[in-house]
């Protein structure tokens, strides 16, 4: 009689703890994707920061190289420089923030988009390549990605 009762006793004890085991396992469970989808959610935020960046440097840049042609090399000289500036680092974030990670579309095609950016600005410099090209050919196109 007596060992039946211990392994009642055992038994009885038993049911709680594997109760408690199998709900602690399963809040384990439950926070670990909660913290995997914080981690995408928190890699989607700076790839977000990291194209907000990129797309007001290069409106920026757009804005002054549309002044800087439109007076025919007379305004704004300084002041694209130092945007230009500005823009390039922009760029080299990007470029470095996306050089190791899974590419979609839309990203490919900036990285594509970004490579003319040095003969854009040639011909904004030489006042070379027509108004309507450069800006809504080159610029807007790059934003609207």
């Amino acid at each position: 009689m007596k060992q039946n009762s211990n392994s009642s006793i055992k038994l009885i004890s038993l049911f709680p703890l594997l109760l408690l085991l199998s709900l602690s396992l399963y809040f384990v469970y439950v926070s670990y994707g909660k913290y995997q989808n914080n981690i995408k959610l928190e890699s989607k935020m700076q790839s977000n920061k990291i194209l907000k960046n990129l797309s007001i440097n290069l409106a920026k840049e757009r804005g002054f190289s549309a002044i800087y042609y439109g007076s025919d090399g007379k305004l704004a000289k300084i002041a694209l420089k130092k945007q230009r500036v500005k823009t390039n680092e922009a760029i080299r974030k990007f470029n470095n923030y996306f050089r190791n990670k899974p590419l979609n579309e839309t990203i490919t095609r900036i990285f594509k988009g970004l490579t003319n950016i040095t003969t854009i600005r040639s011909s904004v410099n030489k006042l070379g390549m027509s108004f309507n090209k450069i800006f809504f050919g080159y610029y807007s196109k790059i934003n609207e990605l």
